[in-house]
């Protein structure tokens, strides 16, 4: 089974990160669906699709409590499990499927293909500051990923629609190529929380930003 990592940290959190390289039949056992579960996959018309899903349910057995649990979803689609044993953030990209969870407090995290096509659309996602700054560093298809994925994965923490990604989660300016922990601030009505993440890459095409 090739679980790339597990790494449990000093907060309670457990990081679990799966290179999939199985076929769909070999994750369905690991996946421990419920009747419901496995005719949701059936209904997933892409194979991608099919074995991300698998590998995300098949990883969370693998690195979370050993009590019974089965998988739900908010109102907003982010899956928790029905004994509210831990919280839960899950990601895929490519062959690569990942989950954080804590016992106590909200996770997130993300993985992205590192491209030359975030470049284009980053004014859609980072405030006129946050452009200054970056663009200090240079035009890096890298680090346009990581601010991307930071986005992503502190969207996922806030596990809520309706915040405006651009105003309301800043980046700290930090260097991507001199530090892999960093910070942001969200900004949520009268609330102001500062973050702290960590990003790296998984191989020479991926990378995952991660809270802590």
């Amino acid at each position: 089974m090739p679980i790339s990592r597990i790494q449990k940290f000093e907060d309670g959190s457990i990081l679990g990160l799966w290179q999939i390289s199985e076929t769909i039949d070999d994750l369905i056992p690991l996946a421990i669906l419920t009747h419901d579960e496995l005719e949701q996959l059936y209904k997933f018309k892409s194979a991608t699709r099919q074995l991300h899903w698998l590998a995300w349910r098949a990883l969370i057995h693998r690195i979370a409590p050993s009590s019974p649990f089965s998988l739900i979803y908010d109102n907003n689609g982010k899956p928790f499990p029905n004994d509210y044993s831990f919280q839960l953030s899950v990601s895929h990209s490519g062959n690569w499927a990942s989950c954080l969870i804590n016992p106590t407090h909200p996770v997130g995290l993300d993985i992205e293909a590192i491209q030359e096509r975030v470049l284009k659309v980053k004014e859609r996602f980072l405030s006129s500051e946050e452009l200054e700054y970056f663009l200090s560093l240079g035009n890096d298809p890298l680090i346009f990923t990581i601010l991307w994925s930071t986005k992503e994965a502190v969207f996922k923490y806030i596990g809520r629609k309706g915040i405006d990604i651009r105003q309301q989660i800043k980046i700290e300016p930090f260097s991507p190529h001199v530090s892999h922990t960093f910070y942001v601030n969200i900004r949520d009505n009268s609330n102001h929380n500062r973050l702290m993440l960590n990003w790296e890459n998984i191989d020479d095409k991926y990378l995952i930003v991660y809270t802590r």
